[in-house]
Order: structure tokens, then sequence, then C-alpha cells
């Protein structure tokens, strides 16, 4: 489960491998420049992390 906020902040939470991240950013988004790749970084760290 993930959760973004107004200039780039976001929750992600995964339940099932024990993990939190949290990511602040005070850049708004501007759809020129391509997408947020935090959430696909979360993701992949709690896999990495789940594996340890």
């Amino acid at each position: 489960m993930a959760k973004s906020g107004n200039l780039g902040q976001m929750i992600y939470v995964d339940p099932n491998r024990d993990f939190v991240g949290v990511m602040f950013s005070t850049n708004p988004y501007h759809s020129g420049y391509g997408e947020n790749k935090g959430p696909a970084l979360m993701r992949s760290a709690a896999k990495q992390l789940a594996d340890k």
C-alpha cells in the first residue's frame, strides 16, 4: 500500500514483509519530467530486505 502527498511525499507499507518506507520531497511533480520512481524503489528495497 502506498500513499503520496502533494509535493512528492510518500509512505509505502508492506505488512507481509514488515517494511515501511517514507520519502520526503519539496519538489512538485512536473508531467514533462517523467514519473516518480519512489514506489518502485521502495518495493525493490522491501523485497531485498525480506530475502536477508
